[in-house]
């Protein structure tokens, strides 16, 4: 079960025994498990406790946990958080675990380059652009959503290759589920796509882009 629907991917350089992560816990307040999820890929989940603090007191604590994929022949992690910091928290807690490095793979930039030329790639659609706009004292939106049908021909490149494209939205067409990628390269799904839906999404994105 997914606890949260954004997610980034990190590729990794080293080696680690995952099946030792269990013996590697510095305390009860901080522990990871995993289970195979495929051939070759892990479903793994860690949880630590979160003091909450007032002016250096510990008045209470909350537990947090996060979820990733782990795709072992890619050396690919696809990481499911909350927040930018219990990502950045996880990944540390892996590198002090592991011999290990990592480097977040930019896939939004790996994207807008395969649709340059074309909505569609490999059963990938994209369907519509958030595109950056000036604010005015009647509208503070910062961007407007252009579906991609309503585009002019040729002017599919201008969009792609102008860097006010905030984000895409994409369909996958042998599921038929819809997720937006930003320009940090994050995958956002929705509350209702089935997590096995989801998980095959992230596994054509290791595929097409690492």
């Amino acid at each position: 079960m997914l606890l949260h629907r954004d997610c980034i991917f990190y590729k990794y350089n080293g080696a680690p025994d995952w099946g030792d992560i269990k013996n590697k816990q510095e305390d009860s307040f901080c522990f990871f498990n995993f289970e195979p999820y495929e051939d070759g890929i892990l479903n793994v989940s860690f949880e630590w406790i979160d003091p909450i603090k007032i002016r250096d007191k510990i008045i209470a604590s909350e537990r947090k946990k996060i979820r990733f994929f782990v795709f072992e022949e890619s050396r690919v992690i696809c990481i499911f958080g909350g927040s930018e910091s219990h990502i950045a928290y996880t990944i540390s807690k892996l590198s002090a675990f592991f011999p290990m490095s990592f480097e977040k793979v930019e896939i939004f930039e790996a994207y807008k380059k395969q649709f340059l030329n074309a909505p569609s790639y490999k059963g990938f659609t994209l369907t519509s652009i958030d595109i950056s706009k000036q604010q005015s004292g009647f509208d503070d939106s910062t961007y407007t959503n252009i579906k991609v049908t309503d585009i002019e021909s040729g002017k599919l490149m201008k969009y792609m290759s102008s860097s006010e494209t905030l984000s895409l939205v994409i369909l996958f067409e042998d599921k038929k589920i819809y997720f937006s990628l930003d320009l940090y390269s994050v995958a956002a799904f929705f509350e209702t796509d089935e997590a096995d839906s989801i998980y095959e999404v992230c596994k054509r994105i290791v595929v097409d882009v690492v």
